[in-house]
């Protein structure tokens, strides 16, 4: 009964929950070191095995988007203002001769993050994630050919 008295139903509940896990990791991805935008990268993906408990929100809350609209709505908009701040970085680092200019930044950013989200469908099926360094490396080169 505490819980409905602060959330309307689970949907908010767990709309809430991601909201605070995302605000949780970006606090810790600001800890990294300034270095170029591919050291940057590099070393945030060699840290995803730090996002899991994310990465399982997010799979739960797009499952729950696909039958309610209004979850849907709030985490899309959520996701597309984090999304939009993303895209800025990446601009802002091609803008620099970092990353090729000219790039669809958009849908870099989106092929990364569907990356990272598939490793939640992975990691909800019980199979191994990749290694961490592993998965940093395969960053730096993607980074690098971009």
């Amino acid at each position: 009964g505490a819980i409905y008295a602060h959330f309307r139903n689970k949907a908010d509940l767990l709309v809430e929950a991601i909201d605070a896990r995302v605000a949780t990791d970006g606090d810790r991805s600001r800890d990294l070191p300034e270095t170029t935008f591919r050291d940057y990268l590099t070393e945030l993906n060699s840290r995803v095995a730090e996002r899991a408990d994310l990465r399982a929100l997010l799979v739960e809350g797009a499952v729950a988007a696909r039958n309610d609209p209004a979850v849907r709505e709030r985490l899309a908009a959520e996701q597309e203002e984090r999304l939009a701040e993303w895209v800025a970085e990446y601009e802002a680092a091609a803008d620099r001769g970092e990353l090729e200019a000219g790039l669809d930044m958009r849908a870099v950013v989106l092929m990364l993050w569907s990356m990272e989200l598939g490793l939640g469908v992975i990691e909800g099926l019980g199979l191994e994630p990749p290694d961490a360094g592993a998965w940093g490396e395969l960053t730096r080169r993607f980074v690098g050919g971009i």
